[in-house]
C-alpha cells in the first residue's frame, strides 16, 4: 500500500492525520484473519480496525473480507460509546465520498 491510498482512506474515515504503524500494518495485510490486538487505551483500536476492514471490504471490494464488522464488548457503556462515535462522525458518508472521488 505504498501508493498512500490507505493513508488517505484512514484520514477521511477517522479525521486523524495518519495511521499509527500498527494500523497501517493491519491494513497492509490483504488477508482477513483472526487477530488479537493488544494496544493501550486511546491508541486507535476502533479506528484502526474499522479503517482496515472498510478499506478492504468497501473501498477495494474484496469479498474475502466479511460483509459485516462486529464488535463484541463486555459493557453496555462501551457499546453506546462505539455507536455514538460511528454515527456522529459520518464514517459511512466518508466511504461514499471517497468512492465517488475514485470514480466508482
Amino acid at each position: 500500500m505504498s501508493d498512500g491510498t490507505f493513508e488517505k482512506w484512514f484520514t477521511i474515515l477517522t479525521r486523524h492525520g495518519s495511521p499509527w504503524p500498527w494500523q497501517a500494518d493491519l491494513a497492509a495485510d490483504p488477508t482477513c484473519r483472526n487477530r488479537l490486538i493488544r494496544i493501550p487505551t486511546g491508541l486507535g483500536k476502533t479506528g484502526g480496525v474499522l479503517a482496515a476492514w472498510s478499506y478492504h471490504r468497501l473501498y477495494r471490494g474484496d469479498t474475502g473480507w466479511p460483509r459485516r464488522l462486529v464488535w463484541c464488548l463486555p459493557m453496555r457503556v462501551l457499546v453506546e460509546s462505539i455507536d455514538v462515535r460511528l454515527a456522529t462522525s459520518a464514517r459511512l458518508q466518508a466511504y461514499r465520498d471517497f468512492v465517488s472521488l475514485r470514480g466508482l
